[in-house]
């Protein structure tokens, strides 16, 4: 009887167990399709500012400069700006390439439109990131009085040597009960 009995539990509680292992497996795949969904976007926007960055720092070392150094007042003028950013854009979007913008609209479900807002405010934050990291002038600050000098410490007095010891005896004689 009491091997029928578990056999009949386990007919009725194999499917609850079954059930509980599919709703399990399914719970798993879900949080790894997340987390490599997540991973993908991840490494995806850092290639993306890496981009930006890059072609902002290419931008301000050879246009920027030149058209700075052109100019009267040695700023840009607003249509000089609009054009190194039109540059920018057309520099991330060479090198992202037809199949970096789409894996670009697959990942984040953008179109072009949005994706162009996108990567220009990926620019807008490389330029701001640059700027914000150019070294800053800092002014001259006159130098610390000079310190007193500290009076000399007296030499502490020598430590005599210690006595010599009596060296010991060759042998001891031999102690006996009286």
């Amino acid at each position: 009887m009491g091997g029928s009995f578990g056999l009949e539990v386990l007919q009725i509680l194999s499917p609850v167990f079954l059930a509980a292992l599919t709703w399990a497996a399914s719970k798993l795949a879900r949080l790894i399709r997340t987390k490599v969904q997540n991973e993908d976007l991840k490494g995806l926007l850092l290639r993306l500012d890496d981009t930006a960055l890059t072609v902002v720092k290419d931008l301000q070392q050879n246009m920027a400069k030149q058209m700075k150094a052109a100019s009267a007042d040695g700023k840009l003028s607003e249509a000089e700006r609009q054009q190194l950013k039109d540059a920018a854009l057309a520099a991330v979007k060479a090198y992202l390439g037809p199949k970096g913008r789409a894996e670009i609209n697959k990942i984040l479900g953008l179109q072009d439109g949005p994706m162009e807002g996108l990567l220009s405010s990926k620019i807008e934050a490389a330029v701001l990131d640059l700027r914000n990291a150019a070294p800053t002038r800092v002014p001259v600050v006159a130098p610390a009085p000079a310190v007193a000098p500290t009076p000399a410490i007296a030499p502490a007095p020598a430590i005599a040597p210690a006595p010599a010891v009596a060296p010991a005896p060759a042998a001891l004689p031999a102690l006996t009960a009286a």
